[in-house]
Order: C-alpha cells, then structure tokens, then sequence
C-alpha cells in the first residue's frame, strides 16, 4: 500500500459474533475506538437467534467503514 493511498484499508478487523446481543455495543464501541478511520470493521453473525443482528444493523448505521455478513443459522 502507498502511503498516500487515503482509500486503502489499513487493517480489517473481523469480529465474529454469536448470541452476543447483550454485550455487543459495547464490544463495537471498543473495537471501534482502537480503528483509526482507513480501517474496516467486518462483523460477521452466525446465526444468532437474539438480537445480535440488529444490534450490529442499528450499530454500524452511518459507519462507511463497517460491514455486516450474516450467516444463516
């Protein structure tokens, strides 16, 4: 990567979650606070039958730098 490369991605950071619904923002609020803004966070849902999804969705509103794959269960 150049230096001048504004657009790359400097580091991507993989947070895979399951049934964390409860504890999650919190996780993501810290996570995210480590990222400087030419990082990409990549969450990752397996399936969660709480609202771990919907935590992450409402989370990562507004966030150009965070992306969301839900697995099925």
């Amino acid at each position: 990567m150049k230096e001048n490369d504004a657009d790359a991605v400097a580091v991507s950071v993989i947070l895979p979650i399951f049934n964390a619904g409860g504890e999650l923002r919190t996780a993501l609020d810290r996570v995210f606070a480590t990222c400087s803004p030419s990082d990409e966070v990549i969450i990752v849902d397996d399936g969660s039958t709480d609202d771990s999804l919907d935590v992450a969705t409402t989370w990562a509103d507004g966030r150009s730098n965070v992306r969301i794959i839900a697995l099925d269960a």
